[in-house]
């Protein structure tokens, strides 16, 4: 159990390390950008896809051990993705020795929020419907406004919507906090200039 738990925490702390030098490897931006966007695809097709057909086939218990490997695996490239928004649209912004800081950084803020994200209360049948808060921190209480629109459509919509949402989410979490983080890159650089 510990070695896949380390095997987890190094997978998180490296990902983004790895498919930084993959997109660093396209030379051209259009070229790069095209690249993100069809990595990006797969894993949001990973995730919904997974989640729905895991739905589908294992309606009263725990999904196949694959497929429940491939549906956090997805989540986790959701989740590198989005901490490599801003290198993608400014990759010539900053030197690459901050690019590295800020993304270590941000690789590390990963784990607490994919924990949060992915050990969460039980859902049992019968009981409240899950909420997006309790897995997305900084999107979460949005999502659950949204959501109450869909609890008139029943448990079967509002699942629908749950599962596209939790991608999404998790995106606009990620991509914000690396945003955010490659702002105050970008504003240290500027103040270190111009001293």
């Amino acid at each position: 159990m510990a070695y896949r738990l380390l095997f987890a925490l190094a997978a998180i702390l490296l990902s983004p390390f790895l498919l930084y030098r993959l997109f660093g490897m396209v030379e051209q931006m259009r070229s790069r950008q095209i690249v993100y966007l069809a990595v990006l695809l797969l894993a949001f097709l990973g995730t919904i896809g997974g989640s729905l057909l895991a739905d589908m086939l294992y309606p009263q218990g725990p999904a196949d051990m694959g497929l429940t490997l491939g549906i956090i695996g997805s989540y986790g490239l959701i989740s590198v993705t989005a901490l490599l928004l801003p290198y993608i649209l400014f990759w010539e912004q900053l030197p690459q020795k901050i690019c590295l800081t800020v993304l270590s950084i941000g690789s590390v803020l990963q784990i607490p929020l994919l924990f949060a994200f992915f050990v969460n209360p039980e859902i049992r049948d019968g009981g409240p419907l899950p909420l997006f808060a309790d897995r997305l921190p900084l999107p979460g209480i949005l999502f659950d406004a949204i959501a109450g629109l869909f609890e008139t459509a029943g448990e079967t919509g509002y699942g629908i919507w749950f599962i596209i949402a939790l991608s999404i989410g998790l995106f606009i979490q990620m991509a914000l906090i690396s945003l955010f983080l490659y702002l105050a890159g970008v504003i240290l650089m500027r103040e270190k200039s111009q001293k």
